[in-house]
């Protein structure tokens, strides 16, 4: 089974070929390689369970292998993909040994209720990397602190953000949510205007406000995600209205 990470498109020759069912001739097998006689090889010498796998296995204990076709090709990996889909997709249902359409990744797969136990009683009780801790550098690398993103950057993730907004279903789903965890309105059981909080409070005397600015200065700094701007927790609602406005 191929990997699920998307290659980029090369200029690579790039063949799809078939294995054929020597003794009736059908095409029972269809795949993309670079190396016909090396990708063949690792065919006939497959260990694994697969369709495929056991189909080859089959005609050896009867002393027999496939045959190699090529279908298509040179191609670029973009085309060869293509082309794999397509030959598949040609072929009668239940013909082929493939486990997927074609292309890079999984498409098509649908795991079984016996794969996914086996995979089940497989993982219970996996203790890989438990209690595993990071080296200095290694935080050090992977840390976001610190990083700035470049202003091409900025541009772009604010031309990409421009003008969205919430679904109505999402915004549904995130009151749920926060009521669902026992929050309450802020004003709940309160009737009428409400009265400031400093209502009365004559000016601040300078020692309070030399505290206030020393607060201020040890305030938290968070990173608005659309503009990646630095600033105050206590500035954050102000700057989202008029930066998503």
């Amino acid at each position: 089974m191929r990997s699920a990470r998307r290659r980029e498109s090369t200029v690579v020759d790039v063949y799809v070929y078939g294995l054929v069912e020597p003794r009736t001739k059908l095409t029972r097998y269809v795949g993309q390689t670079v190396n016909l006689q090396g990708r063949f090889k690792s065919h006939l010498k497959a260990k694994g369970k697969t369709y495929c796998a056991t189909w080859i296995r089959s005609l050896q204990a009867a002393g027999l292998e496939p045959e190699l076709i090529i279908l298509g090709g040179p191609y670029n990996d973009d085309e060869a993909n293509d082309a794999e889909i397509e030959w598949i997709a040609n072929f009668p249902p239940g013909q082929l040994t493939n486990h997927t359409e074609g292309g890079f990744g999984v498409r098509g797969w649908v795991p079984s209720s016996e794969w996914k136990a086996k995979q089940s009683a497989r993982m219970k009780g996996n203790q890989y990397r438990v209690g595993h801790k990071h080296s200095p550098e290694t935080l050090k690398k992977i840390s976001p602190l610190g990083r700035s993103p470049t202003l091409a950057t900025r541009e772009k993730i604010r031309a990409a953000r421009k003008g969205w907004q919430p679904k109505p279903e999402t915004l549904k789903g995130m009151s749920a949510t926060w009521f669902a965890a026992g929050h309450e309105p802020w004003n709940k059981g309160k009737k009428g205007s409400q009265v400031a909080w400093n209502k009365d409070m004559k000016g601040v005397d300078i020692s309070t406000s030399t505290k206030m600015s020393e607060s201020a200065k040890n305030r938290p700094k968070v990173c608005c995600v659309r503009c990646h701007k630095r600033l105050d927790v206590s500035n954050l609602q102000r700057h989202l209205k008029a930066c998503y406005g």
